[in-house]
């Protein structure tokens, strides 16, 4: 996730991919590992130990809402 520059005798890093990047590795293995690739169990693990707020659970809402529009525009289209 860091690459790093040598000069004299620091060591300079930065990151090696985009933290969207990261993030997206990470979960996709928390999700196989943790959850046998199960996304509803991953929300439903999130909500049950009340983990989302009010707010996230209506900002989720929202993308799943956007998401199901996006989906009915693809079909209409085919």
């Amino acid at each position: 996730y860091l690459e790093f520059t040598q000069e004299g005798k620091a060591y300079i890093y930065k990151t090696a991919r985009a933290p969207h990047e990261v993030k997206f590795n990470l979960l996709s293995s928390i999700l196989d590992k943790v959850f046998n690739g199960s996304s509803l169990d991953l929300v439903e693990s999130l909500v049950k130990h009340e983990a989302l707020s009010r707010e996230d659970r209506r900002e989720i809402l929202l993308l799943i809402e956007k998401m199901d529009a996006n989906q009915t525009k693809d079909d209409e289209a085919e």
